[in-house]
C-alpha cells in the first residue's frame, strides 16, 4: 500500500470520517457506537432449509426479515429497535403422509441498548469493546399448530412471555483488517410455553482488498469466521420440554461494499458440526443479505 493511501486511511481511522466503515461482518455483533443524533436504519435477510420429513422427521425452510433502527444518544450509548418477520414452511410426517403448514407474520420486538465500555485509539489501531442488553416484548403470535399439534417456541413466530438478552463484543481496527468477537445469551423470562436459553459466539477476520480513503470510494472488505450457538430445550410448563435443543458450529465469510455512508453485505455459512433438531441445524448453509445507511 502506497504512502498517500496509507496517510488517507490513517486520516480516516482516527476522525472517524466515514461511519460505515467495516461495520461488521453478517454473523456476531459489533462494539461499534455512533455519535450523538446518528440514525443507522438496518435491513436484514436469511435463508435456509433444515431437516428432512423421511424416517418420520421434520423440515422447516425459513425466510427470516429483520427491520432495524439505530439511534446514537451518545458516543458511548446507542439504542436499537428490531421487528423481525418471519416466513417458514413445516412440513412433518404424520398420519400417512406429509402434513405442513405456514407461518408467517410479526414476530417479538426488541428493545436494546450498547454501551462503549472501553475504547483505545493509537496511530493506525482503533480497539473497541462494549456491552449490550435488551428486553423482547411478546408480540408475536404463539398458537401455530402442525399436524392437530402446537408447534414448539422456537418454531413459532411468538413465544408470549418476554425476554431478556446480554451480550460482549470486542474488535480491533487498523488500516488493512479488523478482527471481531462477539457472545449474546438470550432468554425467555415467565414460566410454562417459552423459548429455551439460547447462547450465540462468534468471532471474524476481516481483509480491505479495496480499502476506502474517501466517502465517495467504493470500499471492499472480506470477513471470514466462525458461528456457534447452543440453543436449550424449549419449556412446555408442568415440567415438560419439547426435547428440541440443538448445538451447531461451522464456518462463514461475508463480502461487504462500502460506499458513503451505504453498506452492503451478503455472506454464507456453512455447518460442520451439529446435534439436536434437526429443523433448526441440520441444513447445508444458510444464506444472509444485509443493507444499512446511516443519517
Amino acid at each position: 500500500m502506497n504512502c498517500m493511501l496509507r496517510i488517507g486511511l490513517l486520516a480516516a481511522l482516527l476522525l472517524g470520517a466515514t461511519p460505515a466503515r467495516a461495520h461488521e461482518p453478517l454473523w456476531g455483533e459489533t462494539p461499534i457506537t455512533f455519535g450523538f443524533g446518528v440514525i443507522h436504519p438496518e435491513v436484514k435477510f436469511k435463508y435456509f432449509d433444515a431437516g428432512t420429513v423421511r424416517r418420520g422427521g421434520e423440515r422447516m425452510r425459513m425466510f427470516e426479515q429483520e427491520y432495524m433502527v439505530d439511534y446514537g444518544f451518545s458516543p458511548k450509548l446507542n439504542v436499537r429497535l428490531m421487528i423481525p418477520y418471519y416466513n417458514a414452511l413445516h412440513e412433518r410426517r404424520a398420519g400417512g403422509g406429509v402434513r405442513s403448514t405456514t407461518v408467517s407474520g410479526v414476530g417479538d420486538l426488541s428493545l436494546r441498548a450498547k454501551t462503549r465500555i472501553a475504547a483505545r485509539q493509537e496511530i493506525g489501531v482503533n480497539q473497541q469493546q462494549s456491552i449490550f442488553y435488551g428486553i423482547k416484548l411478546p408480540t408475536g403470535d404463539d398458537g401455530h399448530r402442525l399436524a392437530g399439534e402446537r408447534l414448539d417456541p422456537h418454531s413459532q413466530t411468538g413465544t408470549g412471555n418476554p425476554g431478556i438478552m446480554l451480550g460482549y463484543a470486542w474488535d480491533l481496527e487498523r488500516l488493512d483488517d479488523t478482527t471481531w468477537a462477539s457472545v449474546v445469551w438470550n432468554r425467555d423470562v415467565g414460566g410454562g410455553f417459552r423459548m429455551g436459553d439460547m447462547l450465540m459466539f462468534d468471532a471474524a477476520y476481516g481483509r480491505w482488498f479495496k480499502p476506502q480513503v474517501e466517502a465517495s470510494d467504493l470500499g471492499l472488505n472480506t470477513a471470514f469466521g466462525i458461528h456457534g450457538e447452543f440453543h436449550a430445550d424449549d419449556p412446555l410448563g408442568s415440567g415438560r420440554d419439547a426435547n428440541n435443543g440443538h448445538r451447531l458450529f461451522g464456518f462463514h465469510v461475508t463480502q461487504m461494499f462500502i460506499q458513503g455512508n451505504h453498506q452492503l453485505r451478503f455472506g454464507v455459512f456453512v455447518p460442520v458440526a451439529r446435534s439436536g433438531a434437526q429443523d433448526h441445524s441440520d441444513y447445508p448453509y444458510e444464506l444472509r443479505f444485509a443493507f444499512e445507511t446511516f443519517f
